[in-house]
């Protein structure tokens, strides 16, 4: 019996590997888990699956958890003058916004497919990296690297639960 994870990662590992121009494949993924039937397993799977596609994203565009690799020119795109807000404003989406695009789109994905619990599971999962992140700079916190590699990481785990339970206020305010 042939799983349909297993159809979709090798599916998804095709994509990217006939990604020519490095684009964001975060539109991909999302039509090989709509397109098939996403009936034939857990709503628990399909939200990690969720998550990995959310996160590969993140890093596919040349982003790490690093206060170095933040793409500061992006501040610098639309105007001639600089303005604090504005740059500010700019560096945010281009730092977070497909985390945003993705949890817009797995929330209308669990609308969709009538299954709410696909975005209760999401949350948990970004919950639940936030933990380890918070454990993991608690106890290495007098490790030579806290301050490198460590505390960024917690950081922007915790921008990405902060932005996700925004998305929740907000869906629980539409709905």
């Amino acid at each position: 019996k042939r799983y349909w994870c297993s159809s979709v990662i090798s599916r998804a590992n095709n994509l990217h590997q006939t990604n020519e121009h490095n684009l964001p494949i975060l539109p991909h993924y999302s039509t090989l888990m709509t397109t098939h039937n996403p009936h034939q397993i857990s709503t628990m799977v399909l939200a990690i699956l969720w998550r990995f596609v959310v996160r590969h994203t993140f890093f596919a565009t040349n982003h790490a958890c690093a206060f170095s690799r933040l793409q500061y020119s992006a501040a610098f795109v639309s105007t001639m003058e600089f303005n604090f807000a504005l740059g500010g404003t700019h560096l945010f989406l281009n730092t977070f916004g497909w985390e945003v695009v993705g949890m817009m789109i797995v929330r209308m994905t669990a609308t969709w497919s009538r299954r709410e619990s696909l975005w209760r599971w999401y949350g948990l999962f970004q919950l639940l990296e936030t933990s380890a992140n918070c454990i993991s700079v608690s106890l290495l916190r007098r490790h030579l690297m806290v301050w490198a590699i460590y505390a960024p990481r917690f950081l922007f785990s915790s921008i990405f639960l902060i932005l996700h339970e925004t998305a929740q206020l907000v869906s629980l305010l539409v709905s």
